[in-house]
Protein backbone atom coordinates (compact mmCIF):
# COMPACT_ATOMS: atom_id res chain seq x y z
CA UNK A 1 0.00 0.00 0.00
CA UNK A 2 3.00 2.26 0.57
CA UNK A 3 4.29 2.36 -2.91
CA UNK A 4 1.03 2.86 -4.72
CA UNK A 5 -1.09 6.37 -3.37
CA UNK A 6 -3.25 6.06 -6.39
CA UNK A 7 -5.82 3.68 -7.82
CA UNK A 8 -5.49 0.44 -7.29
CA UNK A 9 -3.11 -1.47 -4.79
CA UNK A 10 0.29 -2.99 -5.23
CA UNK A 11 1.50 -6.63 -5.20
CA UNK A 12 3.11 -6.24 -1.78
CA UNK A 13 -0.71 -4.95 -0.84
CA UNK A 14 -2.41 -8.23 -2.35
CA UNK A 15 0.08 -10.21 -0.28
CA UNK A 16 -0.98 -9.09 3.00
CA UNK A 17 -4.41 -10.38 2.12
CA UNK A 18 -3.74 -13.42 0.47
CA UNK A 19 -1.28 -14.92 2.93
CA UNK A 20 -1.92 -16.47 5.96
CA UNK A 21 -3.66 -15.64 8.39
CA UNK A 22 -5.27 -12.62 6.97
CA UNK A 23 -5.74 -14.26 3.42
CA UNK A 24 -7.76 -16.86 5.50
CA UNK A 25 -10.48 -14.55 6.42
CA UNK A 26 -13.67 -14.14 4.38
CA UNK A 27 -13.26 -10.45 4.27
CA UNK A 28 -9.53 -10.83 2.71
CA UNK A 29 -11.41 -11.75 -0.75
CA UNK A 30 -13.20 -8.40 -0.63
CA UNK A 31 -9.89 -6.48 -0.10
CA UNK A 32 -8.36 -8.06 -3.17
CA UNK A 33 -10.54 -6.95 -5.06
CA UNK A 34 -10.78 -3.71 -4.09
CA UNK A 35 -7.12 -3.63 -4.53
CA UNK A 36 -7.20 -4.84 -8.10
CA UNK A 37 -9.92 -1.86 -8.60
CA UNK A 38 -10.29 2.11 -9.21
CA UNK A 39 -10.66 2.91 -5.29
CA UNK A 40 -7.69 4.75 -4.19
CA UNK A 41 -5.04 2.90 -2.02
CA UNK A 42 -5.53 4.97 0.73
CA UNK A 43 -9.65 4.64 0.92
CA UNK A 44 -8.90 0.85 1.23
CA UNK A 45 -6.13 1.31 3.71
CA UNK A 46 -8.64 3.09 5.94
CA UNK A 47 -10.93 0.93 5.20
CA UNK A 48 -8.73 -2.10 6.29
CA UNK A 49 -7.55 -0.21 9.45
CA UNK A 50 -11.20 0.33 10.37
CA UNK A 51 -12.32 -3.23 10.08
CA UNK A 52 -9.23 -5.31 11.20
CA UNK A 53 -7.82 -2.82 13.71
CA UNK A 54 -8.66 -3.10 17.15
CA UNK A 55 -6.71 -0.04 19.25
CA UNK A 56 -9.23 2.30 18.87
CA UNK A 57 -5.95 5.09 20.07
CA UNK A 58 -4.25 4.02 17.20
CA UNK A 59 -7.52 4.13 14.47
CA UNK A 60 -7.61 7.83 16.23
CA UNK A 61 -3.94 8.63 15.19
CA UNK A 62 -4.49 6.98 11.69
CA UNK A 63 -7.14 9.53 10.97
CA UNK A 64 -5.23 11.99 12.21
CA UNK A 65 -2.17 11.60 9.94
CA UNK A 66 -2.52 13.81 6.90
CA UNK A 67 1.03 12.70 5.26
CA UNK A 68 -1.12 9.62 3.13
CA UNK A 69 2.06 7.80 2.48
CA UNK A 70 3.00 7.96 5.97
CA UNK A 71 -0.53 6.75 6.84
CA UNK A 72 -0.53 3.72 4.54
CA UNK A 73 2.75 2.56 5.68
CA UNK A 74 1.45 2.98 9.77
CA UNK A 75 -1.23 0.41 8.61
CA UNK A 76 0.05 -1.69 6.64
CA UNK A 77 2.86 -2.43 10.00
CA UNK A 78 -0.31 -2.33 12.13
CA UNK A 79 -2.16 -4.58 10.27
CA UNK A 80 1.02 -6.61 10.19
CA UNK A 81 1.71 -6.83 13.56
CA UNK A 82 -2.28 -7.78 14.30
CA UNK A 83 -1.60 -10.59 11.99
CA UNK A 84 0.69 -12.20 14.29
CA UNK A 85 -2.30 -12.30 16.56
CA UNK A 86 -5.26 -13.51 14.19
CA UNK A 87 -6.67 -17.07 14.26
CA UNK A 88 -7.41 -18.04 10.75
CA UNK A 89 -9.35 -21.58 12.46
CA UNK A 90 -11.45 -18.88 14.26
CA UNK A 91 -12.15 -16.21 11.73
CA UNK A 92 -10.45 -13.61 12.50
CA UNK A 93 -10.62 -13.63 16.82
CA UNK A 94 -7.07 -13.39 18.53
CA UNK A 95 -5.48 -17.17 18.79
CA UNK A 96 -4.27 -16.24 22.67
CA UNK A 97 -7.50 -14.66 24.62
CA UNK A 98 -5.60 -12.95 26.87
CA UNK A 99 -4.09 -10.54 24.18
CA UNK A 100 -7.36 -8.61 24.09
Amino acid sequence: MCEDVGAGGTSADADLFSATPFGALPIARQFRELLDGPIPTEAIADLAAFNLLEDIPMKQQLLEDIDIRHRIGRIVEALRTASTHVSPELMGFPADPGSN
